[in-house]
């Protein structure tokens, strides 16, 4: 599985009533657990995964802005340790392999997330990274967030480094 990140611009069908935007077409991928988050500006949310039970993650914007992150965890992969980012508007989506840790920084004043999963969520297997780890310092320089205080005291990249055999 050498998946990677993948952004997707969704098509959308515009006329006098409005729009209709295409979501999701059904390919390789058996997608079973669909969330929606609602976020303010200034919001990060991650970076996130699961060790055991690990979802892909098909990420589809409906309202607002965000960028949005991706980071390999995959220790067997020659890209471990790399970081993807997309900028999303609505009417694109992205896609997440499972081995990811996910988040992404809102830029709206309301952010409407939908998150399409082929796995559901495991709150015993859930962990991340710390977003003040030193080596995502070169992307949230002089940036203030609105973050969890769940994802404020996950593992630092070391720690993850040094704690997880594998993902």
């Amino acid at each position: 599985m050498n998946e990677i990140p993948k952004l997707f611009k969704n098509p959308i069908y515009k006329d006098k009533r409005g729009i209709l935007g295409e979501v999701y077409r059904k390919d390789k991928k058996n997608f079973v657990f669909i969330i929606q988050t609602i976020s303010k500006k200034n919001v990060f949310r991650g970076f996130h995964f699961q060790k055991k039970f690990q979802q892909s993650k098909y990420i589809y914007l409906l309202k607002g802005e965000i960028h949005d992150y991706a980071i390999n965890l995959k220790k067997k992969s020659k890209n471990f340790g790399k970081i993807y980012n997309f900028k999303l508007k609505p009417g694109y989506s992205v896609f997440i392999p499972k081995g990811y840790g996910h988040g992404y920084y809102t830029h709206k004043k309301e952010n409407i997330v939908l998150y399409i999963m082929d796995n559901f969520h495991k709150k015993e297997y859930e962990d991340g990274i710390n977003i003040s780890d030193e080596k995502f310092k070169f992307f949230f320089k002089q940036r203030k967030f609105i973050i969890s205080d769940k994802d404020k005291n996950w593992q630092s990249f070391k720690e993850f480094c040094n704690n997880i055999k594998s993902l």
